[in-house]
Parts: C-alpha cells; structure tokens; sequence
C-alpha cells in the first residue's frame, strides 16, 4: 500500500493539565488486495483506491510525557462508474422527455 500526503495542518491546545496536539494532512491511497478462504485466494490483486484527511492526536503531559494517541483516516467517499452511468441515463430521458412533449 502506498500513502502520499499534502500540506499538513497542525494545532495545539492547553488543557490545563496537558498539551493537546493534532495534526491533519490530505491523502491518497492506491493499493492491491488479496482475499483468501481456507488458504487459496478467492480474489487476486483487486486494486483499492482512496482518498481523504489523515490525522494523528496526541497527548502530552506539562512534564512532556505522552499520555496517549491515535490515528485516524478518514476517506472521502468516491462515486463509482455505475452511479455516473444510472445519472446520466436519468437526465438523458428527462430532457428527451421534455423535448418530445414540445
């Protein structure tokens, strides 16, 4: 898998008692899946592809410890083909519709 990053947004806050910090960058992800049962693949070198905001938290103590973290990514959601083909043959009958009833 291959994960390739933009500009990264970074923020801190003061809790109080720790420092809160997140940091944000767009990415995108292409990448080949292997699906198996029972030890033979029942998909081979289906290819994956996204987008979207990764982004990383941390907890730090005053004294500088980290107290925790987490990743997370979150992908924006990508039509497929079928959506655009359903969309287009809608629109192409609502204007042939209204062209015939003229």
């Amino acid at each position: 898998m291959t994960l390739v990053g933009g500009t990264s947004t970074v923020s801190a806050v003061d809790v109080g008692t720790f420092y809160h910090y997140e940091v944000s960058v767009p990415f995108t992800m292409t990448g080949v899946a292997t699906f198996a049962s029972g030890g033979s693949p029942v998909f081979t070198s289906l290819p994956l592809s996204g987008s979207g905001i990764a982004s990383a938290y941390v907890d730090v103590s005053k004294a500088g410890f980290v107290l925790g973290s987490q990743k997370t990514y979150t992908f924006a959601p990508t039509p497929e083909p079928a959506s655009f083909a359903l969309a287009g043959v809608g629109l192409a009958f609502f204007f042939l519709r209204k062209r015939v009833q003229n």
